[in-house]
C-alpha cells in the first residue's frame, strides 16, 4: 500500500489567534490611541469629581489658606477645587453656596501672574481683559470700588452687576415671575443671568499668589454691600482683631 501524502498543511500546528482585535487594526493606531486617552481622561475626571465632593478634604484645603472655625450658617460646600487647575490663572478654588441657592461665595487662589492683574483691577476699579471676557457678554453695570475694614485689616473691594439697574425691579414692583408657580426653563436662565458680584482681596502680605473672594448674589436687587460680605467672613481668620 502506498503511503498517503496528506500535504504539509495538515502537519502544521494551528495558527494562534491574534491578541489584537480586528476592529483595532481597522481603526488604526490613531483611533486606538484616542480610545485609550479617552478612557484615561474619563478616569481622571471621575477621580477629580470624587475629590471635589469630599467636604472634609475641601474644608482642610481651604483652612490651609484661610483658617476658619466653622462653615457660615446656612452655607454648604460645592466642590470645585479639584477642577480649579483646569482654569487659566487659578491654582485652587473653594465654593460655598447658601442653602437657598441665592448666594455663592467662591474663594480663588490665583497664580502669581494672574494675581497682579486681578489685585490691580480690584484696587483701581478697572476690570482687565480677563474679567471683561468672562462677564462682558452678559453685561457690566454699576462698577464701583472701595475699601472695608475687616478684623483689623483694610481690604479693597470692587463690585458690579450683570444687568441694567432698574428701580422697579429693585423695589420689587415686577412680581410677574414671583407669582408663577412653576417658572419655565427660560425664566430660570434669565434669573441666573442676573448676578450682583463683589470681589474682595483677602491676600496676606508676602503671599506668592492672591486669595480673592468672589461673592455672587443671584436675582434682582441692589448692589452687594461690603458689610454683607464681612458678615459671611466672621467665622474666618481674616485679620488679627477677631
Amino acid at each position: 500500500m502506498s503511503e498517503v501524502d496528506w500535504g504539509t498543511e495538515a502537519n502544521e500546528a494551528p495558527k494562534p489567534k491574534s491578541r489584537v482585535p480586528k476592529w483595532a487594526w481597522f481603526c488604526g493606531g490613531g483611533c486606538l490611541l484616542a480610545l485609550i486617552l479617552g478612557g484615561v481622561l474619563a478616569f481622571l475626571i471621575f477621580k477629580k469629581a470624587q475629590e471635589a465632593m469630599d467636604v472634609d478634604k475641601q474644608s482642610a484645603s481651604l483652612a490651609e489658606e484661610l483658617p476658619f472655625d466653622a462653615l457660615p450658617e446656612d452655607y454648604t460646600f460645592i466642590g470645585i477645587g479639584a477642577f480649579a487647575g483646569m482654569l487659566p490663572g487659578i491654582d485652587n478654588a473653594w465654593m460655598l453656596q447658601r442653602t437657598d441657592g441665592t448666594v455663592q461665595a467662591q474663594f480663588q487662589l490665583l497664580e502669581p501672574e494672574a494675581s497682579l492683574v486681578r489685585r490691580e483691577a480690584i484696587r483701581t476699579g478697572e476690570l482687565g481683559p480677563d474679567a471683561k471676557q468672562q462677564f462682558g457678554p452678559i453685561g457690566l453695570h454699576g462698577l464701583e470700588h472701595g475699601e472695608i475694614e475687616i478684623q483689623g485689616r483694610t481690604l479693597p473691594w470692587m463690585r458690579f452687576q450683570t444687568f441694567e439697574p432698574s428701580a422697579a425691579k429693585e423695589a420689587g414692583a415686577d412680581t410677574e415671575q414671583a407669582e408663577k408657580a412653576e417658572p419655565s426653563f427660560g425664566d430660570a436662565i434669565e434669573l441666573a443671568s442676573r448676578q450682583r458680584i463683589l470681589f474682595l482681596d483677602l491676600t496676606r502680605d508676602g503671599a506668592a499668589g492672591a486669595l480673592i473672594l468672589q461673592y455672587t448674589a443671584v436675582g434682582d436687587g441692589g448692589p452687594v454691600e461690603p458689610a454683607e460680605v464681612a458678615e459671611l467672613l466672621k467665622p474666618f481668620h481674616v485679620g488679627p482683631k477677631r
